[in-house]
């Protein structure tokens, strides 16, 4: 009755069971009956949770008729809070209400078909048994598109696993339209198992995952996986921008699974821009922080990877930079094509300081139409450029600036050059590209290989993290399109603003 009464006090009886002329506020105070204000709030209602009061069950959001949106949120003052465009912190969290996952599962899930809610200045915290998604936006087993959930906005809301336990998955992402921006998902990690700040598989999309901090154990965002029930879908239309991807340094040399920080398995379409990756380690995987893989489990050969443009990002402190698979040759797939990796600065690439190989791109098994344009690359490794299996078909490299390392363009079980260029390359075009330390007759024309020492003095101030060229640089203006050779810093960082 005491819950009952609490609700009641703020909403009126006529609330409860006819729709207002008007919008509705539904509070809930601690101890208040939150599943009833989800069942009972209309289109355009406001459901107020009590600042630092915790709800804890496994609360599901109803199919509602209408189109317009249902916000639950706090009920601090947004003078209080960050304003738009301003990321959700943990030091927020006593101006947040709780919705804590109870026994083994989710904390907030959406029913069949549900659409049309926002949440706004949560805490949402996964159960204390660290074994399920936090926030379950479909089931994954749908089998139809009207069933899965839609026009889903999740805003500055703070997602995190229980601190020691951790949880498997921050968001599951199976649905259609999936706003999800200026939040924080963290503590997401298990031992023996694969854990995700953001996973989707059964999904439409489109996607916008905006200025977010995203931290996980096996792939901080993974798209694809598991294979759809929905015959023919890939994920697409995704927008990956101004996040920022990062890994527990406390987590290496432990049991908890670490592999990378973004995968796509199956997906078509996706922009990724102006986000910053950092610390991606070998540990169960060689560390590499962007890996392209279609692969699927034998029941969605239609699985893909396409259209893609990787762009104006910075990469720091990682085992290894781009890994694309071009299919894959058990399960069957179709074939990664049109990727972009254009105008992105990766730095601390390193083998010695992150384990794996402290390559910058490894791309084969029949990818197609790859290109690599205005790189900086700055680290230790074996190679630049790793061929494999079925080679590249239509593969362009052009305008990056690296060292050659040791074996600089090369192909699995062969040396770097012409050798390697003509059977894992084929009819590729390789210009204007820095390669410090390599040998030019190695290599097609045009293209530089100044002494390795030289590398850092051509950078306006590297020890300082200034990777401007010089005006002293011979490379200044020297790229095929008359602008500097590698990548261009002062848009990197306004796309990261």
């Amino acid at each position: 009755m005491k819950n009952l009464y609490s609700f009641l006090c703020v909403v009126s009886v006529c609330a409860l069971t006819a729709r207002p002329a008007s919008a509705a506020t539904l509070t809930v105070n601690a101890g208040g009956d939150l599943q009833r204000a989800l069942n009972a709030a209309q289109p355009g209602d406001t459901i107020l949770l009590q600042a630092g009061a915790v709800f804890t069950g496994n609360y599901t959001l109803p199919l509602k008729t209408g189109t317009t949106y249902i916000t639950i949120r706090s009920s601090a003052s947004d003078a209080l809070l960050p304003a738009a465009g301003v990321r959700m912190s943990a030091k927020y969290a006593a101006l947040l209400p709780k919705i804590r996952g109870a026994g083994s599962s989710y904390a907030l899930r959406t029913a069949t078909s549900a659409h049309h809610w926002k949440l706004q200045f949560l805490e949402i915290i996964g159960n204390v048994n660290g074994v399920n998604e936090i926030v379950r936006l479909g089931s994954g087993s749908e089998t139809t598109t009207a069933s899965q959930p839609r026009d889903i906005v999740i805003d500055r809301v703070y997602i995190h696993g229980d601190p020691v336990k951790g949880a498997r998955r921050g968001i599951a992402l199976n649905g259609g339209a999936t706003t999800i921006r200026d939040s924080h998902i963290s503590d997401i990690k298990a031992p023996t198992i694969d854990t995700q700040a953001i996973c989707g598989w059964n999904g439409t999309g489109p996607y916008l995952i905006e200025n977010n901090y995203l931290s996980a154990g096996a792939e901080n965002i993974m798209l694809g996986g598991a294979d759809p029930k929905i015959a023919n879908l890939v994920p697409s239309d995704i927008t990956i921008r101004r996040n920022l991807f990062t890994k527990n340094l406390a987590w290496r040399g432990t049991t908890i699974t670490v592999k990378n920080l973004l995968e796509l398995k199956n997906a078509r379409r996706v922009l990724v821009e102006g986000n910053r990756f950092e610390y991606s380690y070998a540990q169960n995987q060689k560390g590499y922080a962007f890996l392209i893989n279609p692969a699927n489990n034998g029941t969605a050969r239609w699985t893909v990877v396409e259209d893609v443009t990787v762009r104006l990002n910075r990469f720091d402190h990682v085992a290894g930079g781009v890994h694309i698979v071009g299919q894959d040759k058990v399960d069957g797939s179709g074939i990664t094509s049109r990727v972009l990796v254009q105008n992105n600065l990766f730095t601390d690439v390193s083998a010695s300081r992150w384990g794996g190989t402290g390559m910058f791109v490894v791309t084969g098994d029949g990818a197609t139409d790859v290109t690599i344009d205005h790189n900086t690359v700055v680290g230790d490794g074996k190679a630049a450029v790793n061929g494999f299996g079925l080679g590249n078909v239509r593969f362009k490299y052009t305008n990056n600036l690296s060292k050659h390392y040791t074996d600089g363009i090369y192909g699995d079980g062969l040396a770097g050059g012409m050798m390697s260029i003509n059977k894992y390359f084929i009819g590729s075009v390789i210009r204007r590209n820095v390669l410090a330390g390599g040998v030019a007759s190695r290599y097609p024309a045009d293209n530089f290989f100044p002494p390795a020492a030289e590398f850092l003095n051509h950078f306006v101030n590297a020890a300082a993290g200034d990777y401007h060229l010089g005006t002293w640089s011979p490379f200044k203006a020297a790229g095929t399109d008359g602008k500097d050779v590698g990548a261009n810093i002062d848009s990197i960082a306004a796309a990261m603003k």
